[in-house]
């Protein structure tokens, strides 16, 4: 974002602790000392209930299949997003058994969601997990989240997924102004690639939600060239210990 003020780090910053192993490269071409201390998500995402565990928990039958929507954490994104999602639903249904797990953020207001839920009218076999995305993705056979730091968390978890988003006309040429790169995902820039399939602005249709998912469900060497690339990720990542690493880069200076 703003590449611009790289510059003004260079004359104020005596090294970067940074958390995407992909801005070392970017700070030192650009001479500032960097070290990639890690990303605290290695640590922080924890997957600890077994898929039957979590079917259990949330009342979902045996015989579906889940799939799982992770629609953000700031509510006035969700407006634009979950109603998108939840259209893609009906096109599921046809193609087969499934279940539909929503895993929205903690800090969002439930009973706003649960509205736009009601609002699409039929919600048979939808069921809400807030706060608790990583299990239910582990639980899930695809996910469709939104895009941002939960595209590194799923990656961590290991289950194939698609990333989508939608904001204003004016926000998103904003966007492309100061960041300018092909992918969006955080975890395809991580990756180097764009095996992740990504929804943003017009392409994000229940259409090609569906079709998306529909894929990696049915073609075994899309989800296997996924899942492989998942891993790739997770490496990129390193092991965590963020903090300390972050800490003995000041002891180091000092």
């Amino acid at each position: 974002w703003r590449k611009g003020r790289i510059k003004k780090i260079k004359r104020l910053v005596d090294k970067m602790m940074v958390l995407l192993p992909f801005e070392r490269e970017i700070y030192e071409k650009a001479g500032v000392p960097a070290v990639y201390v890690g990303n605290p998500a290695v640590e922080r995402v924890n997957v600890d209930k077994a898929p039957e565990v979590f079917r259990k928990e949330h009342g979902i039958p045996a015989g579906t299949e889940i799939i799982t929507f992770l629609p953000g954490s700031r509510f006035h994104e969700i407006e634009d997003i979950m109603p998108i999602m939840l259209r893609s639903i009906p096109l599921f249904r046809k193609a087969g058994k499934f279940s539909f797990v929503f895993a929205p953020s903690t800090s969002v207001d439930i009973d706003k969601v649960k509205s736009l839920i009601e609002d699409f009218g039929d919600n048979i076999d939808i069921y809400l997990a807030p706060g608790d995305p990583w299990n239910a993705a582990a639980a899930s056979t695809a996910v469709i989240t939104k895009s941002g730091t939960s595209t590194v968390e799923i990656a961590l978890v290991g289950t194939p997924f698609i990333t989508v988003y939608k904001t204003s006309a004016f926000a998103y040429m904003l966007v492309k102004l100061f960041y300018g790169d092909n992918n969006v995902a955080l975890a395809n820039i991580i990756g180097g690639d764009s095996t992740i399939p990504e929804l943003i602005q017009d392409d994000f249709t229940p259409e090609n939600v569906y079709n998306s998912v529909i894929s990696i469900i049915n073609d075994s060497k899309k989800r296997k060239d996924i899942i492989e690339y998942l891993g790739l990720i997770r490496g990129k990542l390193g092991s965590g210990g963020a903090a300390k690493k972050a800490a003995n880069a000041v002891v180091e200076m000092l």
